[in-house]
């Protein structure tokens, strides 16, 4: 907001309430079966995470209040150099004088992401004194989009067909209109093995010991613009 001694300052654009919650349905199961000296384990998990945004608020509109739509005129001049200027931002509210506004139209858009793993282990009492751990787990993870490819992102070696320099807005997808592409790439192969031992070397004491492999999924992607 500009401000003088004898005018107000610009009212706008002002922000919006945007409703967006997270949804996020989990899932998970397991199983354990003993028999002999094993103990067999196995289980799964599944979480499907979105983000709804309605989108209306923006449909409401962003408005820009001059002052300048109640100051004197001849301030509006190429060659005025005045120090300070008249015009009231919140009069000219009053008399509904909208400098600019910005509307879009409603969009539900949806950002969102599923992942899901699932494990298999054995505890196995080799004697009274050694006990072995195995198992493997697998884990698989989407990288986080709109449902329908809706929200752009921007690429710095692309042809803007408008200005024909490099340097536009790409959406994902298939078809018209879209880069037909994918905006980054679900990484297939996160398993995780491991192995532990647990060792009595007198009645009181017991040495454990493990290694394991355990992948951070994070894909390497453009960010969409929202």
């Amino acid at each position: 907001m500009s401000s003088s001694p004898f005018g107000g300052g610009a009212l706008g654009p002002g922000g919006f309430l945007q409703d967006v919650w997270d949804q996020k349905p989990t899932a998970n199961a397991s199983l354990t079966w003993v028999k002999n000296n094993h103990t067999f384990k196995f289980g799964g998990e599944l979480i499907v995470e979105g983000f709804p945004d309605k989108g209306f608020s923006r449909a409401n509109g962003q408005f820009g209040i001059s002052p300048s739509s109640t100051g004197d005129p001849a301030e509006q001049s190429a060659n005025a150099a005045f120090p300070f200027t008249t015009g009231f931002g919140y009069a000219s509210f009053l008399m509904g004088q909208v400098d600019n506004l910005n509307i879009n139209p409603p969009v539900q858009s949806k950002l969102g992401n599923h992942a899901f793993g699932f494990y298999a282990q054995d505890s196995w009492k080799v004697t009274k004194k050694l006990t072995l751990d195995y198992g493997l787990r697998y884990d698989y993870e989407t990288y986080l989009k709109e449902q329908y490819g809706r929200m752009p992102s921007g690429s710095f070696n692309t042809i803007n067909p408008t200005i024909g320099r490099v340097g536009a807005t790409l959406f994902e997808g298939y078809g018209g209109g879209r880069c037909n592409c994918n905006f980054s790439k679900n990484y297939p192969h996160a398993w995780g093995p491991r192995i532990g031992f647990a060792y009595q070397v007198l009645p009181r004491t017991v040495i454990r010991g493990g290694i394991g492999v355990q992948l951070l999924l994070c894909p390497k992607q453009r960010l969409p613009f929202v």
